[in-house]
């Protein structure tokens, strides 16, 4: 398979040791990628990415799309982060891009642990912030019982140079689907019900000629 260097020996050193886990997370998330960890002789490391499909190509890395681009950056990061071992991080919208699959599979690399992947964010001081109201779904109905007794969902507000906010329960939340269908139908501006239809095709992960016309 075709490969191609993706990382100088700084990243690399970070990310040394953990090849198993990546390599479990691109395929759970449905990436046809893996990487290869190399230390040389003189303790040098550098990290190549590996295309798993059977057809050439003469260079993986300009066959990245921007979603892949951007979930390895998130893998570099994290893992970066856990060797750096800062006292908080700051996660500025990381999955809002992604569909539902690979966004749930992104979230459990970021905040879960389990004998696949042992190292992730969990017990760290981290402030994810996202304006997407199915992340926060995914967060308080799906992950929050992994991560008490210390995580919590607040939402924002500013208004007058103050900034306020207000705790989110789960039981403030209604379901992704029955949200957006709600929108779609009764939002007072038309452009909104727009976006909420292209967020319910979105959910079905079917971006035909529907969800052209709609983004157009």
């Amino acid at each position: 398979s075709p490969s191609a260097p993706v990382a100088h020996h700084v990243v690399a050193d970070a990310l040394a040791g953990y090849e198993a886990e990546i390599n479990t997370f691109f395929t759970s998330a449905g990436y046809p990628y893996a990487v290869s960890i190399v230390v040389s002789d003189e303790g040098q490391c550098s990290v190549s990415l590996i295309h798993t499909s059977s057809y050439q190509i003469k260079n993986a890395g300009n066959t990245l799309s921007y979603g892949e681009r951007n979930a390895l950056a998130l893998v570099f990061f994290m893992y970066s982060a856990l060797s750096n071992n800062p006292d908080l991080i700051i996660l500025d919208d990381p999955v809002t891009s992604f569909d539902g699959h690979k966004r749930f599979a992104l979230l459990h690399m970021l905040f879960l642990k389990d004998d696949c992947s042992p190292n992730s964010l969990k017990g760290r001081t981290v402030i994810l912030l996202t304006h997407e109201y199915g992340v926060v779904f995914d967060v308080e109905h799906t992950l929050k019982s992994e991560l008490q007794p210390l995580a919590k969902t607040t939402l924002l507000h500013i208004a007058n140079d103050t900034i306020s906010e207000t705790i989110v329960e789960k039981d403030d939340m209604k379901p992704v689907r029955t949200l957006y269908q709600e929108l779609a139908r009764s939002s007072h501006h038309p452009l909104a019900r727009l976006a909420y239809a292209r967020k319910l095709i979105e959910l079905d992960d079917s971006k035909g000629l529907e969800w052209d016309y709609l983004s157009s």
